[in-house]
């Protein structure tokens, strides 16, 4: 930031404050990227080794945005590709960009940016010689379900998806659906929320049939 001619005390503070709010990270194979959710203010790919910025994917109406040494490496939006906000449970399968979009604005910076009415997991395909980020996939769950914190989504099987719907309601109950590749609801639990994020925090697939008892 100070290289490009910001002041990043404006953006970045000590602790306690919670301005970057770390998540999740994943690793991106084919380009040596480690992508970092920062559910404060957007996704960010930085080189495995450098640690120089590669590309920035969140909502152009947060903070971050406002500075030019992290708005040029933000990635335009294919038609009809919405950016995450507020996301959680970064993941790269098949080399796309897969999470659980809260649809949360900011807690500590601001301006907090747009906040939504629902939640929804999104695929996206990420372009560098474009610069781009298409969205391939998502899920709107009929009726809307609004988690705002927590949550997660992740691929198991091809176009198979395990969705943890943390806070529903929200702070109502937590949601575990599965969907097959055609889309379809294979299973709908639901539990009551006792404890802030406390009953499923981030939910993943495991295959019983792999279960050894001996």
């Amino acid at each position: 930031m100070i290289a490009g001619g910001d002041d990043p005390r404006q953006f970045v503070h000590p602790a306690p404050i919670d301005w970057f709010h770390n998540n999740a990270c994943a690793y991106r194979s084919s380009d040596n990227s480690l992508i970092v959710s920062s559910r404060e203010n957007f996704v960010i790919a930085i080189d495995y080794d450098s640690g120089n910025i590669k590309w920035i994917l969140g909502d152009p109406t947060k903070h971050w945005y406002e500075f030019p040494s992290l708005r040029q490496f933000s990635l335009t939006l294919a038609q009809d590709t919405l950016p995450p906000i507020g996301q959680h449970a970064v993941s790269m399968p098949g080399d796309q960009l897969l999470l659980f979009d809260d649809g949360a604005g900011s807690n500590y910076q601001q301006p907090p940016g747009e906040t939504r009415a629902y939640s929804a997991p999104r695929k996206y395909q990420i372009d560098l010689g474009a610069f781009q980020a298409t969205e391939t996939w998502h899920y709107y769950a009929d009726p809307s379900v609004y988690s705002p914190f927590c949550s997660s989504v992740y691929e198991d099987a091809p176009d198979n998806y395990l969705i943890d719907y943390t806070l529903a309601g929200p702070y109502i109950y937590t949601g575990i659906v599965g969907l097959d590749a055609l889309g379809n609801v294979a299973f709908n639990y639901q539990y009551d929320e006792l404890n802030f994020c406390g009953t499923a925090w981030n939910a993943i697939q495991i295959h019983w049939e792999n279960l050894n008892l001996e």
